[in-house]
């Protein structure tokens, strides 16, 4: 049998980046805020070199290093990671930032945001926390009717 590995594989250089990022960076009091990638593989290698997993800002101690997952985080989470002074290592990937800022220009010049994916995926939330949390998310389930065609409207999936 011949086994032909494919040209493309394995992570992407969002993911690499935020994994390296995270091990480069491994000490007792570093967490990620949410799970850093989707691959529980991974985040049982990271929790062996010493990182914690919080699900929220609240359960980082003071003085802690908090990683930003690769499916970023909204705005508003961020203000509360700043106020904390706690350190910051942004492992967003750069696609997603993107996302982020074009949802907050658009929103800031008064367009309606339609954010195409799953309502409780980590990256459509931080997505919709661009938008004060304004987006209408649009799922399977999601009546395409209800968009009206004379309105601003910017969609990012």
């Amino acid at each position: 049998m011949e086994i032909i590995e494919a040209k493309n594989n394995g992570f992407c250089f969002g993911v690499r980046s935020a994994v390296q990022t995270t091990i480069d960076n491994a000490s007792a009091n570093t967490y990620t805020l949410g799970d850093l990638i989707h691959n529980e593989t991974v985040l049982k290698m990271l929790k062996s070199k010493g990182i914690k997993t919080a699900t929220s800002v609240d359960e980082i101690p003071d003085g802690a290093t908090v990683i930003i997952r690769s499916h970023g985080i909204g705005k508003s989470t961020y203000d509360v990671i700043n106020a904390r002074g706690l350190k910051v290592l942004d492992a967003t990937c750069p696609f997603v930032r993107k996302i982020h800022e074009i949802v907050k220009s658009h929103y800031d010049d008064g367009f309606d945001i339609y954010i195409i994916g799953n309502a409780l995926h980590p990256e459509v939330e931080g997505i919709n926390g661009w938008c004060d949390g304004n987006a209408t998310i649009i799922d399977e389930n999601y009546d395409i009717e209800l968009i009206k065609p004379t309105q601003k409207a910017c969609f990012v999936t």
